[in-house]
C-alpha cells in the first residue's frame, strides 16, 4: 500500500471518512483538526537564532587563542571547527524547513535564503533536488537513493563510510553536480544575493582575523567535512537498512542526541514524509498521534510496510548496527 508524500489539504472535505489509502484522513478527524497542526513556524526562527549564536560563540574561541601556541591552541581549534559544522549543518536542516515552505515562505524566499542557505553555501535551487527525493523515495529517480540504500556490509565498511563523507571529497562533488543540474536562475538577483552573502561572510572573517584564510578553515571546510559526515549519516540512519532495500525510519531518543542529528525535529521523518506540509514545532505532536495509532492498527503499513520506530536515538542506532555488523563482508 503506497501513501502520497505530500498533505492534501485543500482537497480535502471538512469530514474525512477513514480511508485506508489516505493517513490523513486515518489521523485527523476532520481538515480543521489537520490544519491545527500547521502553526508555530515562528519558532525556527529562534532555533536559527541560537544556532548562530554557537558558531559566533566558536568563532570568538579562535579568536581568543591569538595570544596562545600552535599547540595550545589546536585543541580549541579543533572543538569550534565541530561545533562550526554541527551549526552550519544544522542551518541546512532550517533551510529544509523553508524547502517546504515551513519557514514564512509561502510568498518569498529570500528571507529564508538569506538566513540558512547561502551561508552555508547553497541556494533554493535545492528544492528540486529534495522534492525528487520525496517524490521518487525508494527509486532510481530518487538523486540520494545510493546514498542510503549502499549500505555497509563490514563494520571496516562502516567506519570507512563515516572517513569518506568526512573528507569533504562527497560534498564537493555533490557541489558541483547540484550547479551543474539545476535550473537557471530565472533572474541574475538569487546568485547575485548568494555571492553577496559570502562576500561579506568572507569579509567579516578577513577584518576579524585578519587574514581571508580563517574563512576557509573556519567557514568553508566545516561543512564540506562535519556538515556532510552529519548529512549522509542522517540519511542512512533515517533510510539505511542492513537486511532491506530501504526503509523510513522515525528515530526517537533523548533531546539532546536527537538535535545533535536531526535538528528541527529531523528524527521524526516518518511522519515529515507522510506529512512535509506540517513543520517542525508540530512534528512531536504529530509523532505521539501517528506512532498511537499505528501501533494500536497493525494493518496499517505506510510505504509498503517499510515504516520503522526506534527509539534508541541515532547514537543507539549507530552502536546497534557496529555490533551486528561482521568484520567482514559476506561475498
Amino acid at each position: 500500500m503506497t501513501y502520497p508524500t505530500t498533505s492534501p489539504v485543500v482537497e480535502e472535505p471538512e469530514t474525512m471518512a477513514a480511508s485506508p489509502s489516505n493517513p490523513v484522513k486515518l489521523l485527523f478527524a476532520d481538515r480543521a483538526d489537520f490544519r491545527s497542526l500547521h502553526q508555530g513556524e515562528s519558532a525556527s526562527f529562534g532555533v536559527i537564532g541560537g544556532l548562530y549564536a554557537v558558531a559566533i560563540l566558536s568563532l570568538g574561541a579562535v579568536w581568543s587563542t591569538r595570544e596562545l601556541s600552535l599547540s595550545a591552541a589546536l585543541p580549541i581549534y579543533a572543538l569550534a571547527f565541530v561545533a562550526i559544522g554541527w551549526t552550519q549543518y544544522s542551518l541546512g536542516n532550517g533551510m529544509h524547513e523553508a524547502v517546504h515552505h515551513n519557514l514564512l515562505n509561502r510568498r518569498s524566499d529570500w528571507l529564508a535564503s538569506v538566513l540558512t542557505a547561502y551561508p552555508i553555501g547553497l541556494t533554493m535551487s535545492y528544492r528540486s533536488f529534495h522534492l525528487a527525493h520525496h517524490q521518487f523515495l525508494g527509486t532510481d529517480k530518487d538523486p540520494e537513493l545510493d546514498v542510503y540504500t549502499t549500505f555497509p556490509g563490514s563494520k571496516p565498511q562502516l567506519i570507512l563510510r563515516f572517513v569518506w563523507f568526512a573528507s569533504g571529497i562527497p560534498a564537493g562533488l555533490q557541489f558541483l553536480s547540484q550547479q551543474a543540474s539545476g535550473k537557471s536562475p530565472r533572474s541574475y538577483a538569487e546568485p547575485l544575493t548568494f555571492l553577496a552573502v559570502q562576500a561579506v561572510i568572507a569579509a567579516a572573517f578577513t577584518f576579524v582575523f585578519g587574514n581571508p584564510l580563517y574563512y576557509v578553515a573556519f567557514w568553508i571546510l566545516p561543512i564540506a567535512t562535519v556538515g556532510k559526515l552529519l548529512s549522509s549519516t542522517r540519511l542512512m540512519c533515517e533510510h539505511g537498512s542492513p537486511d532491506r532495500p530501504w526503509v523510513v525510519r522515525t528515530i526517537s531518543g533523548p533531546r539532546w542526541q536527537t538535535w545533535v542529528l536531526g535538528a528541527f525535529d529531523f528524527n521524526y521523518h516518518g511522519e515529515h514524509h507522510l506529512f512535509p506540509s506540517i513543520p517542525y514545532a508540530s512534528l512531536r505532536q504529530l509523532h505521539e498521534r501517528h506512532k498511537a495509532y499505528a501501533l494500536a492498527h497493525p494493518e496499517y503499513r505506510p510505504f509498503e510496510g517499510r515504516l520503522e520506530f526506534f527509539d534508541g536515538g541515532y547514537l543507539g542506532l549507530l552502536a546497534k548496527w557496529m555490533r551486528e555488523l561482521p568484520w567482514r563482508a559476506a561475498r
